[in-house]
């Protein structure tokens, strides 16, 4: 699935409507951390990966590196 800035934007929405409603301090920037770690690692995590792999010879006898794309 391609990386949909809008999906982060939705979830750092909430977040900081959450942060508005909590005035609890340190215990309110611990869940924003946890809150921002949580909405950038489940964004990243849903991006595709391209990968082209070009070999000389026959496939089996061949290793080959590859260069990798995020959408």
């Amino acid at each position: 699935m391609p990386l949909l800035p809008t999906t982060l934007k939705a979830q750092l929405t909430t977040l900081f409507n959450q942060l508005a409603a909590n005035e609890d301090g340190e215990q309110g920037r611990q869940v924003f951390i946890d809150g921002l770690t949580n909405a950038i690692d489940s964004y990243i995590r849903t991006a595709t990966v391209t990968v082209t792999v070009a070999t000389a010879g026959t496939a089996v006898a061949q290793t080959g590196g590859g260069t990798g794309q995020l959408s």
